[in-house]
């Protein structure tokens, strides 16, 4: 399970496009010619390329203080050859490793990272999936105002 917690009052949360644009990024220093398309892809499209999507999404309240959120990533990629593809998949498979397990960090701004410590890849239909879960606990954005009690009187005391 990969963790990040924000421990700072008054910081905004991190947004689901934030972290996609995050592994975005991390995918395009490494693979700058491959395209990472952002539609579903089901026909039609260029081959080698990247598709990202999040999967089994949940959402909870920690104690009315924190919003945990639970999430799979999953990178599928399409290599260049439909058929014949053996090598440039073992390939990608090094390569993610490197970037996911290796690097392990996926920064999402200068002061938020995920860690990652666990990638499962597994080939289904031709098509290199790679998958990691990811726990993002962060504190709520409020401000306090209740009122401070200032004096307390209790009788016979």
């Amino acid at each position: 399970m990969n963790y990040w917690t924000s421990m700072e009052w008054g910081t905004d949360m991190v947004k689901y496009s934030d972290i996609h644009r995050a592994i975005v990024g991390k995918l395009k220093a490494k693979f700058p010619n491959i395209k990472i398309s952002s539609t579903d892809i089901t026909e039609g499209f260029d081959r080698p390329s990247f598709f990202i999507e999040f999967d089994d999404m949940k959402s909870t309240d920690f104690m009315r203080e924190a919003l945990d959120r639970d999430f799979t990533v999953r990178i599928y990629y399409f290599p260049k050859e439909k058929d014949k593809n053996k090598v440039e998949i073992l390939n990608m498979e090094d390569d993610l490793n490197e970037i996911f397990i290796q690097d392990g960090v996926i920064s999402i701004d200068a002061e938020t990272a995920i860690e990652i410590d666990e990638l499962e890849l597994e080939i289904v239909d031709k098509v290199l999936q790679c998958s990691f879960d990811v726990m993002i606990s962060e504190n709520y954005d409020r401000v306090d105002d209740t009122p401070n009690i200032e004096d307390i009187e209790i009788d016979n005391i």
